[in-house]
């Protein structure tokens, strides 16, 4: 089988999970597996492979998506819905490979740390608007971001946008307040140098016949 990836691969935009999934569900039809049977295998793939902890759940259905309960469905929860916003990614270096920084206690510990209060949060408040604000402040709790990195996420926040770091990548995503903000967030990539790629998320979860991911800038 070969696998085309529309993004980078270890800059946090969850393309073991998109590769582990496509791939299930490509090859599972030939031993007549079910559609269940795919999403399990995908999702046990991932996690054993060490690439994401959860990435095969979010791709079942479109949106943005809330964690209930860990594991895929139906032994874990997952809760969907719209999200109507553009969002921008960029990378600004190399990747930086998941499987290091799950496999480290004292990193996931910080990360716990970090993701606690957002989450709690996000409980009494499930709105896209609310992910996006305890994101931002993940991105400052977690302390990850390299000195350059950093300078860009700020920057992007002074154009009237959410921005932090895709998780875990030397990249970034940004996603503007409102409608007029667009055309701000646009104008600092320009200025800062940043090539970054437009997209809108799916209304949907993963199918063969996926439209492509967005456009360049």
């Amino acid at each position: 089988m070969e696998l085309h990836h529309e993004l980078p691969i270890s800059q946090g935009f969850g393309m073991s999970s998109a590769g582990a999934t496509a791939t299930a569900l490509a090859v599972g039809p030939i031993f007549r597996a079910s559609r269940q049977r795919c999403w399990e295998t995908a999702h046990l793939a991932d996690l054993f492979g060490g690439g994401g902890l959860g990435g095969v759940s979010a791709i079942r259905g479109g949106g943005w998506e809330r964690r209930v309960r860990p594991g895929v469905p139906p032994w874990g929860r997952v809760v969907h819905a719209p999200f109507r916003h553009s969002i921008f990614l960029a990378v600004l270096g190399r990747p930086l490979p998941s499987p290091r920084l799950l496999a480290s206690a004292r990193g996931l510990a910080r990360l716990t740390r970090s993701a606690a209060a957002g989450v709690e949060e996000l409980s009494r408040a499930p709105t896209a608007e609310t992910l996006l604000d305890v994101s931002e402040r993940f991105t400052d709790g977690a302390g990850l971001a390299p000195p350059g990195l950093r300078r860009v996420i700020d920057r992007l926040r002074t154009a009237n946008a959410w921005a932090g770091q895709a998780m875990f990548g030397r990249s970034v995503w940004a996603v503007p307040r409102d409608s007029s903000a667009r055309a701000g967030l646009v104008a600092a990539l320009e200025q800062l140098g940043v090539r970054a790629l437009e997209l809108r998320a799916a209304t949907h979860g993963a199918r063969p016949d996926a439209p492509p991911p967005g456009q360049a800038f």
